[in-house]
């Protein structure tokens, strides 16, 4: 996982492996967003979706 911030926007990535349908996977999320008052009030997610594992 990585944390920074771009401008007045947080930033957050990670990826995860996992094994779905008998073969292994990998998934990439990355989300911005921003804070007011101590909580999120703005956030957009992208994701990679389920990417099979080479072997």
């Amino acid at each position: 996982m990585t944390t920074g911030r771009v401008a007045d926007r947080g930033h957050v990535a990670y990826r995860l492996r996992g094994h779905r349908d008998d073969v292994d996977h990998i998934v990439e999320q990355q989300a911005y967003y921003a804070v007011r008052d101590g909580e999120i009030d703005w956030l957009r997610v992208l994701c990679s979706g389920y990417r099979p594992l080479p072997g």
